[in-house]
């Protein structure tokens, strides 16, 4: 992976007979990419309307004297890894990349519309994070796959979200620059998390409310299993201690101790 360079540097020729001189970032965390704007044209519609003759970037475009193009507002090492996939610079593209380039990465493919074009890349890094843990958590993790439009990946991951995320999906831990994703996405997530929940609830109550009704010698064990799951009565039910404080797969695996899980649709 090529770093930001400063600006007193030569520019990374991405493209050596490029026509655009990205100069990317500000300050002294910035890179200049030497890149072709045929290339770019070609996989982002944006970068099409912007070179195209209609405008200053496309009518200024010169292959001998490359046009500067200043992004101050987009990540450098990002939009480095950006062109490099583009251009197929493949000796270039690591195979695995940390999260936080991917987030900046799926704001750029966003912002000039070329998730499509590097969906075999981002299916490849997605693959780490369909069994690792994801410092964002899942409301961040998915935000970014939905930004980067991989809908086999989103699959995947938001099913193990709603097994495995503990308490509610929180919007407020969408990454900053995310805006573009809709609040109904976690919501949509949500209500599907609290459909299984339901149904492990139901389960729950179809076993414990005729315990709790009876006089049977196994009422006083079942308060206390040898699982460690208090149990106390609210309204003639059985109700586990700290549920809602434990994930669906948790939840799950309590009841497939006792027996009394329903099948899963998740």
């Amino acid at each position: 992976m090529v770093p930001p360079q400063p600006l007193s540097e030569e520019p990374v020729k991405i493209d050596p007979d490029g026509d655009v001189l990205f100069v990317v970032g500000c300050d002294k965390l910035t890179a200049r990419l030497r890149v072709s704007s045929k290339v770019l044209s070609l996989a982002s519609p944006v970068f099409a309307a912007m070179f195209s003759p209609r405008f200053k970037e496309g009518s200024s475009l010169n292959s001998g004297c490359p046009y500067e193009l200043p992004l101050p507002e987009d990540e450098p090492e990002a939009m480095t890894l950006l062109c490099n996939c583009l251009h197929f610079r493949t000796d270039h593209i690591p195979r695995s990349v940390e999260f936080s380039l991917l987030k900046a990465l799926a704001i750029l493919c966003d912002k000039y519309n070329v998730a499509n074009a590097i969906s075999a890349w981002n299916i490849l890094w997605l693959q780490k994070w369909e069994t690792s843990k994801c410092e964002d958590g899942f409301e961040g993790l998915l935000t970014v796959i939905y930004a980067l439009d991989c809908a086999e990946a989103f699959a995947k991951i938001s099913r193990r979200a709603i097994q495995d995320q503990v308490g509610p999906f929180d919007r407020h831990r969408v990454p900053d620059g995310f805006d573009m994703v809709p609040q109904s996405f976690l919501e949509g997530l949500e209500v599907r998390r609290g459909a299984v929940q339901a149904s492990l609830q139901s389960a729950i109550e179809d076993i414990a409310t005729p315990i709790l009704k009876s006089k049977c010698q196994y009422k006083d064990e079942l308060a206390h299993d040898e699982y460690g799951v208090g149990v106390g009565t609210k309204a003639d039910l059985r109700w586990i201690t700290g549920w809602d404080n434990r994930s669906v797969k948790q939840q799950r695996r309590l009841l497939n101790l006792a027996d009394i899980a329903p099948e899963s649709g998740v």
